[in-house]
């Protein structure tokens, strides 16, 4: 119980505290519902289909639509003022988050996950909110807090120990000269270096 006041605490501190408890639970359930889709993909590549990604990403994208448009009506359709979504900003918005975000960057994000283990893409997607944040900075001029610098280097530094680590780790243990043997998929290299 401890646990949590000072979990509670820690994110208050932080100045996110006024999050309502749907929204909180809403954001976990989608990051629940990503980690799914990639189980998924990545099951039906292991059962040996070589599937179309931008087809699967353009027909999986067809389902959330309906559920949308209804909560959207039952919960926002008084506050929703049509003047300000149907302006350029609001429309680039749109094609935004339907031509880069979902069509490219899903895409392309099942397209590695269909050619290499999941154990070595997963981590990147670590650098979806330290970009999210970046961009809000480079783009709408936010002023980021201690704690999102914070939290922007101690990620990029844990990405680079997990990516970079081990390689570094094996060169530290091998004598010079000596060939350096990594396996990837099965596959195995040797690298003699210096």
């Amino acid at each position: 119980m401890q646990r949590g006041k000072a979990t509670a605490r820690l994110i208050g501190g932080m100045g996110v505290a006024d999050i309502p408890l749907l929204g909180f639970l809403l954001t976990l359930l989608g990051a629940f519902a990503w980690a799914t889709s990639n189980v998924i993909v990545r099951a039906i590549v292991r059962a040996g289909y070589k599937p179309d990604v931008m087809g699967l990403i353009v027909w999986s994208g067809l389902f959330p639509i309906a559920p949308f448009f209804l909560v959207a009506a039952l919960v926002e359709s008084s506050r929703v003022v049509w003047a300000e979504v149907l302006t350029a900003k609001g429309l680039f918005s749109v094609g935004y988050l339907a031509i880069a975000s979902t069509l490219f960057a899903y895409g392309q994000w099942s397209r590695l996950l269909s050619r290499h283990p999941a154990n070595q893409v997963a981590p990147y997607s670590l650098l979806v909110p330290f970009f999210g944040v970046l961009s809000s900075w480079l783009v709408l001029g936010e002023r980021l807090s201690f704690w999102q610098l914070t939290g922007g280097t101690v990620l990029l530094f844990g990405l680079a120990i997990h990516v970079l680590g081990p390689r570094l780790f094996a060169l530290r243990g091998r004598p010079t000269g000596a060939p350096l043997t990594t396996g990837v998929e099965g596959r195995s290299t040797s690298v003699t270096t210096p």
